[in-house]
């Protein structure tokens, strides 16, 4: 079988490379300059809070703030989209257009990027939380505690095939919505991944 020149819902692990991700979307956007920190650099970028941080205590956005940069700059990433702080559950809509709210492990919905029109990688980074009660994220949690990698983190839209290490480990797609396949070794490819993770 050929090598695929794209692929797509592909995870984020180190040495892969983004794509051209996908347009802002219009929900994301944030005008008020109130809900919008940072100057847009790998020391400081800028965060866009797509709801009201200022509802929430000190603590929390300060911590939240904390990790949600020190993963940008693992991503080489200079726009930081905040959707949710730390909770417990997952929104997604069924095959039958239904809204479904699932328990999920804590973590902070989030998005990424390089400017402020296009997000590179978006999802989830699981985090454990301060023993106060404040909500507060302290960290992000061990992937060891998890059943899924940690930064949950997808490439939007398709991706060069040639973007994937050799090493990577997670599954993907050959075409939009497809069949999960992976890469062992690269440039083979088989349907049955023994390394593959409940997506």
């Amino acid at each position: 079988m050929p090598k695929p020149a794209f692929v797509y819902n592909v995870l984020w692990a180190p040495g892969v490379k983004h794509g051209s991700g996908r347009d802002l979307p219009a929900n994301w956007k944030v005008v008020d300059p109130k809900r919008i920190e940072g100057q847009g650099t790998p020391d400081n970028p800028k965060i866009y809070y797509v709801f009201n941080q200022n509802l929430y205590e000190p603590k929390v956005v300060r911590h939240t703030k904390r990790i949600v940069s020190a993963v940008a700059k693992t991503l080489e990433c200079t726009h930081i989209w905040v959707r949710g702080f730390a909770h417990e559950f997952t929104k997604s809509v069924s095959k039958s257009g239904v809204k479904v709210v699932k328990h999920d492990h804590d973590h902070i919905t989030v998005g990424y990027g390089k400017k402020d029109s296009t997000v590179l990688w978006e999802g989830h980074l699981y985090v454990k939380r301060f023993a106060d009660g404040s909500n507060a994220p302290k960290e992000l949690t061990d992937p060891k505690d998890l059943p899924l990698p940690n930064p949950w983190l997808h490439a939007p839209g398709k991706l060069p095939y040639d973007n994937l290490p050799k090493d990577y480990p997670h599954t993907f797609c050959l075409a939009p919505n497809r069949m999960y396949v992976t890469i062992l070794p690269p440039p083979h490819y088989h349907t049955s991944p023994k390394n593959s993770h409940k997506l």
